[in-house]
């Protein structure tokens, strides 16, 4: 992630209770617990132990930080992101296919999964390109 990217997100967070929910001990930095999250959420695999080791903190502070972060985020997705108010909704010309009163539809445009379910492959994996 670029550093401008990162420095914005933290300012976008930095102020949630879940990162700094007051009382008590003063809580870690939000820059802090969002390298911390970021870190254990783009890993592969994501040992605890191993990622409390690299920032030097306890197991407990890597699964606190990453649930405060994530609860953060999506306070802040769910401020961003709304459904449409009525007169913004731009109604689908797909009546005639069967998607009568739709907001916006896919132009055809597969999204293949890394790796499929073993039943029913199908309906899960495209192959689409």
């Amino acid at each position: 992630m670029p550093v401008a990217q990162f420095e914005a997100l933290v300012e976008l967070i930095e102020h949630d209770p879940a990162i700094n929910p007051g009382g008590g001990r003063p809580a870690a930095p939000a820059w802090f617990q969002l390298a911390v999250g970021l870190f254990r959420l783009g890993r592969k695999k994501p040992v605890v132990v191993d990622i409390a080791r690299t920032f030097e903190i306890s197991v407990g502070s890597v699964e606190n930080y990453t649930e405060n972060i994530v609860c953060a985020i999506i306070w802040c997705l769910s401020q961003e992101m709304v459904w449409p108010q009525p007169q913004d909704q731009t109604l689908s010309t797909c009546a005639g296919l069967g998607f009568a009163d739709t907001v916006g539809h896919m132009d055809g445009t597969h999204i293949t999964l890394e790796h499929a379910p073993s039943l029913n492959q199908r309906d899960y994996y495209n192959c689409k390109k």
